[in-house]
């Protein structure tokens, strides 16, 4: 989250001076690397029965790697 968090700032010169100068938006900050880029990005699932997913035929027991994406919308 931390390392998530510089990034953002170092991409946004604008905000992390706005940070330097309002120290009390740190705490937005943090809530905001979390819903904007959170430092869990996937996580394993194994499939309990056969099923098809998006067209894609999923066998039990397969090992699946599902992404969280939570700033972008997905179809």
């Amino acid at each position: 989250l931390i390392g998530n968090a510089v990034n953002a700032l170092l991409d946004h010169p604008e905000q992390l001076e706005r940070v330097r100068r309002h120290r009390e938006l740190v705490p937005a900050v943090v809530e905001e690397t979390i819903r904007w880029e959170g430092p869990i990005q996937f996580v394993f699932r194994r499939v309990r029965r056969d099923v098809t997913l998006a067209g894609v035929p999923l066998p039990e027991n397969a090992i699946l790697m599902p992404l969280i994406q939570m700033n972008q919308l997905v179809d």
